[in-house]
Order: structure tokens, then C-alpha cells, then sequence
């Protein structure tokens, strides 16, 4: 279906339908979502995975971000050889032996193997909230209930309206991306440490229909004051959360949509809310920790314990642990360096 390891598979749209089934039997992790990993890994144009004993390889680059870019694995299968065999593959190439971005059900599986350090990633953890500790009002705690009562009395509850734009309509898009801009100009954008929510929101707005990203806007006074564009995943139990913009001249809106967020997934019957990740930014931290998350879907930082030398002395991959060709030439290397080494003096890396 994809390239074999080390060989890559540049991802696009057309790749959509086989990659959704490749991952429907994992937990839907945001990160390992396909419209996620076109939103927000693809700035480049050069999402790339590959096959490795029934895992997925996957590159995770963000140029604005390449300490936290380098190559990801997906699956429960073998993973203790396919890590070695990657790692093998980083040094052959005279890179840091590290992955990352690897979802918490991955890593159950290597944790009685004593050759990786194995790191939680706090800033990648995605919040996961259900949706009846929101709606009704009355299951919500009493500081979210005030927020809400007060953002309504102060709105004008007759006022606040939410709608779903039609997002093929390019006269939609224009409206959305616009609005944004105006408010990015209005009250800045502190959030956004990585310079990288225009790109991506451009991109979920654009390719909203090729993606199945879905919104929900809210006007008050008949004026655009904030919208959510999101999904839902295959399961039909989750939708995540991939942009909440606002207007921040309203107090509480932020809360208002979420909570409008949980009325919609209570009526199309979905059990939670992914508030993906804080990034480790402040100020959505402290937010999103307010919403009491029920549980986290976990991302690690894999390294060997063990110096680079060891990994040097592998042979090439085979076609059994690779199945495909057995050498590095012709090798499609994605995008990114994630670092160079020194073969004399590599003693790990662990962020």
C-alpha cells in the first residue's frame, strides 16, 4: 500500500481513503489523523510515510520547528525491532537516533524493553474531555456554568446565533479567513509561538471538503465573533478540536464555543471532545486545564540507551524486516535533517 522502510510514500489527498483504513484500528490520536497530518505537517508538501512490520513510519517536519520535526511510528507489531531498525537507519545516514511524536498505545509496548529511554511529551498530550461534563449546563462545574451564564446575559442570549457555512463555497472561506486576519490584527496572536496557525488554518479552510473538516460559527448581533473548524473521526466517538478562533473583545467566548462544541457532540451522539495538544504555551495551558480533561492521549520521545557505535554495526536492512529492497541507495529521505552526529562523541539524546 506504502513504500517499505526505508523507502517513503509522499502523502496526498488521493492517499486518504487507504490511510484511513491503515489506522482505523488505533486510537484516534489527532496526531495520527490524516487531516491533522495534512493541516498541520504538510507546510512543505512533503508528508512522507512508509511500512515497517505492519507499523507506519511517519515524518513529522514543521520547518519553523525542527526540534520538535523527526520521524514518528504507528502500530503495536514487532515495535522494539522496527525502532532498532530506524534508529539502525538514522545512524547509517549520520542522524540522531530518535523518534518522536509516538502515540501513548505504541509505547505500551516497549516499555519492558530496557535498550530506549522513553519520554513523555507534555507539551504534545491532547486533552480529551467528555462531552456530558460540558452540556448539559447543569453536569458542568459551577465555574464553567458562571462562564457561560455571563457570556450569554453580556451577549444578549436573543443574539448569539450558530451557524455551519457551506466551506465549498469559496465565498465562505474568504469570509472565515478574513475574519481571522482582522482579529489576528485586532489582538495579536500569543498563541501562536510557531508562527503557523495562518498556514495551517489557510489550509483546513481551503481543503475543508477533501478533508472532511466541518465548522460551526458563531455571530452575534449578526457579526462573525468566532467559529470552530473540526472533525470527527472514524469511529463516530470523538470530534477534535483543530482551530477555536475568536474575537476576544467579548469576554468568555473561547468558553461559549466549547460548550457550544459539546451541545452539537451530545446531539450527534459523541462521547468526547479533543482539545489537542497546549504546545506548552501558557496561556492555553492554564484554559484547557480548566475544562477538567478526563484523560490524555500521550505522545513519547524514543532513544536508545545505548551509544551510536552499537547501531552502526547493524547490517543494512533486509527484505524480511523491510519488505521490499534491502539497501539505502535510491532511499527517499524526508525532509529534515532532525540533526546531525558525531559518531565519537553521540552518548544519546533525551530532550
Amino acid at each position: 500500500m506504502f513504500a517499505a522502510f526505508p523507502e517513503f510514500t509522499q502523502l496526498s489527498v488521493a492517499h486518504r481513503e487507504a490511510y484511513n483504513l491503515r489506522v482505523a484500528q488505533y486510537p484516534p490520536v489527532s496526531d495520527i489523523l490524516f487531516a491533522t497530518l495534512m493541516i498541520w505537517w504538510n507546510f512543505a508538501q512533503d508528508m512522507c510515510i512508509a511500512e515497517l512490520n505492519g507499523n507506519l513510519v511517519i515524518s513529522y517536519h514543521l520547518p519553523t520547528d525542527e526540534q520538535n520535526s523527526g520521524l514518528g511510528l504507528i502500530g503495536t507489531q514487532r515495535t522494539a525491532e522496527s525502532v532498532e531498525a530506524i534508529f539502525a537507519w538514522q545512524c547509517q545516514m549520520g542522524q540522531i537516533p530518535r523518534l518522536v511524536h509516538v502515540p501513548d498505545f505504541t509505547v505500551r509496548t516497549l516499555q519492558t524493553q530496557a535498550q530506549f529511554n522513553l519520554v513523555e511529551e507534555r507539551n504534545y498530550n491532547e486533552y480529551i474531555v467528555p462531552v456530558k461534563s460540558l452540556f448539559p449546563l447543569e453536569a458542568a462545574n459551577h465555574d464553567f456554568r458562571r462562564k457561560i451564564k455571563k457570556f450569554l446575559s453580556e451577549a444578549g442570549e436573543n443574539n448569539v446565533v450558530l451557524v455551519c457555512l457551506d466551506l465549498s463555497d469559496s465565498a465562505n472561506q474568504q469570509h472565515l479567513m478574513n475574519s481571522a486576519e482582522d482579529w489576528w490584527s485586532e489582538f495579536g496572536s500569543a498563541n501562536d509561538q510557531l508562527r503557523s496557525e495562518r498556514q495551517a488554518l489557510r489550509i483546513s479552510i481551503g481543503q475543508a471538503k477533501a478533508l472532511d473538516i466541518r465548522d460551526l460559527c458563531l455571530y452575534v448581533n449578526g457579526k462573525l465573533e468566532g467559529f470552530v473548524l473540526y472533525q470527527l473521526t472514524q469511529d463516530g466517538n470523538y470530534i477534535i478540536l483543530n482551530h477555536i478562533k475568536v474575537r476576544y473583545a467579548i469576554p468568555r467566548i473561547f468558553d461559549f464555543l466549547t460548550y457550544a462544541m459539546a451541545r452539537l457532540a451530545v446531539e450527534s451522539g459523541v462521547t468526547y471532545l479533543n482539545l489537542e495538544m497546549d504546545l506548552g504555551v501558557p496561556g492555553l495551558r492554564t484554559h484547557k486545564s480548566e475544562f477538567r480533561a478526563l484523560e490524555f492521549f500521550r505522545k513519547y520521545t524514543i532513544t536508545p540507551v545505548y551509544e551510536s557505535s552499537r547501531l552502526l554495526s547493524r547490517k543494512p536492512l533486509n527484505s524480511s524486516m523491510m519488505g521490499g529492497r534491502n539497501a539505502y541507495a535510491n532511499t527517499y529521505i524526508p525532509a529534515g535533517n532532525y540533526g546531525r552526529i558525531s559518531h565519537r562523541d553521540f552518548r544519546g539524546h533525551e530532550e
